[in-house]
């Protein structure tokens, strides 16, 4: 079928962004599970993503003043290549949803668009 063949459709797109504070979210022993059980990433691999997000530290600093350095028990890096990935592994249940109720999506990172589809 040629696109002038097709029924007219109305198409609706909508625009969401998880949360300004995403990648701070995600909690490292789910994402380690998640990598094992759904995407099958086990052994050396799976070692490699323990070490990549646990053991980091963070400090709040204001104008001259400074916090007691904290261990980070969640988030991914950001700024790094592998963080919107490992977010996006996090996260995948909710294209899940998405795509059980038949609408169409698209995700990078922590922004995500979803398109439906409807008769005019």
């Amino acid at each position: 079928m040629t696109y002038r063949e097709q029924p007219a459709r109305a198409y609706v797109q909508h625009s969401w962004h998880l949360t300004s504070a995403a990648f701070d979210a995600v909690h490292h022993d789910t994402l380690l599970d998640r990598a094992r059980t759904v995407f099958g990433i086990d052994d050396v691999a799976l070692d490699w993503i323990r070490s990549f997000v646990t053991g980091c530290t963070q400090q709040i600093v204001v104008g001259s003043e400074k916090s007691t350095v904290f261990s980070s028990k969640s988030g991914v890096p950001q700024g790094s290549v592998l963080g919107p990935i490992l977010f996006g592994m996090y996260v995948s249940p909710v294209g899940d949803v998405i795509v059980q109720h038949h609408v169409h999506y698209h995700q990078y990172a922590d922004d995500m668009q979803l398109y439906v589809s409807l008769k005019p």
